[in-house]
């Protein structure tokens, strides 16, 4: 999406009054999430969906075009790309993003739960 959405402002940048917004968001808490263990909650915590909302629409407000990354670390991760691999691995172990998805039920799990319950 980060390359269609630097495209497109490529392709707009002789109308300066149209912007586009490329929203970069992490873990919500929502059921597409249900039963995600986030390895670490200080550098990957998980967004309210609230909380975006309000970030996108103040930055619409705004008039704000480019990209909004919530949280901060979402700006980040392009930068993994480039480091060495042994590097990238080592970022990847420590940070769990590897391991994250292995408790992972979604929503369908959830619905289940609940018409348990």
């Amino acid at each position: 999406m980060r390359l269609l959405h630097d495209s497109l402002s490529a392709e707009l940048a002789d109308h300066p009054l149209i912007k586009s917004l490329l929203v970069v968001p992490g873990q919500f808490s929502t059921p597409l999430f249900h039963g995600v263990k986030t390895p670490s909650t200080f550098f990957a915590p998980v967004m309210e969906p609230v909380d975006v909302a309000k970030e996108v629409m103040s930055a619409i407000d705004a008039g704000q075009g480019g990209e909004l990354a919530l949280p901060l670390y979402s700006r980040y991760i392009v930068v993994m790309k480039v480091l060495p691999v042994s590097v990238q691995r080592l970022l990847r172990w420590w940070s769990g993003c590897d391991t994250a998805m292995k408790t992972y039920k979604g929503r369908q799990a959830l619905e289940d739960e609940q018409k348990e319950e």
